[in-house]
């Protein structure tokens, strides 16, 4: 009864993720339903592995997304940007946004706390019962390790598990779908991307400015070490250029490294 409880509220996510946008339809219960449950359900999967995913995806999705809208930021002010978009906090204000939080599963099956429909829960959550909610969540600010439960399911849940759902939900749908999938799933919760193939190639175009630094190194053999043939060959040139040189206008490797966007993802070889 607890496992097929832990489904039907992951069916009933992935429901109102459906109705919501097209490629909500594409990723299945299942999926959803490990992305919901953390380590401490002591279940056979976990959100671990498709948190994992998620987090990388969306620190390189939200940083090209920055490195394509904003061409006058520096490498620093391109970080914080990313950094205000993918961190707990903010992950965890656009969950509780959506109400994502109602559907984590966090607690492992104890049968003398499953109450099933019609058997009453010894604690009533009420004005009265203030004092004891209030007292809990004191004990999880100290460490403390205690369980209150209630008719309501009501369930005490940390904010890094709640942003850990988010990034283990995109992860979920690149998956079962793919990256445009995942970016659509960021979309709906608040994170806006779009990326359109003329921003990328005006990246391309712009790189020729760094062409004339290649002139003391060998492009070719550097191509053939590296087994690629670049198109735009100032992008090349651009990843060995340091910061501290300041003689071609601006750029550097540092930009080209975190956020440059990645050809297979999003276009033409560079």
């Amino acid at each position: 009864m607890h496992r097929l409880e832990s489904l039907l509220v992951a069916i009933e996510l992935k429901d109102r993720l459906s109705s919501s946008f097209p490629e909500g339809a594409e990723v299945t219960a299942s999926r959803v339903l490990e992305a919901l449950t953390t380590e401490k359900c002591n279940e056979q999967f976990s959100l671990e592995r498709l948190e994992v995913l998620g987090d990388a995806f969306l620190k390189f999705a939200v940083g090209c997304h920055l490195f394509l809208s904003h061409d006058a930021l520096d490498e620093g002010q391109l970080t914080r940007k990313r950094s205000n978009l993918v961190n707990n906090s903010n992950l965890f204000k656009l969950a509780t946004m959506s109400k994502l939080q109602v559907y984590i599963r966090d607690q492992a099956f104890d049968p003398p706390q499953f109450f099933a429909l019609g058997r009453p829960c010894s604690v009533i959550c009420s004005t009265e019962t203030d004092t004891i909610v209030r007292t809990h969540e004191n004990c999880l600010k100290n460490g403390a390790n205690m369980e209150v439960r209630c008719t309501k399911n009501h369930h005490w849940l940390y904010k890094k598990t709640i942003a850990d759902v988010v990034e283990a939900l995109v992860g979920a749908f690149i998956v079962d779908s793919g990256f445009k999938a995942a970016i659509a799933f960021l979309k709906w919760i608040g994170i806006h991307m779009d990326f359109e193939a003329s921003q990328v190639s005006n990246i391309c175009s712009a790189s020729a400015i760094f062409k004339p630094l290649a002139a003391p190194a060998d492009i070719t053999t550097l191509e053939n070490l590296l087994e690629y043939q670049f198109l735009h060959k100032g992008l090349l040139v651009l990843a060995f250029v340091h910061p501290s040189y300041n003689l071609h206008g601006g750029g550097c490797y540092q930009v080209c490294i975190q956020f440059s966007p990645s050809h297979k993802a999003f276009g033409p070889r560079f």
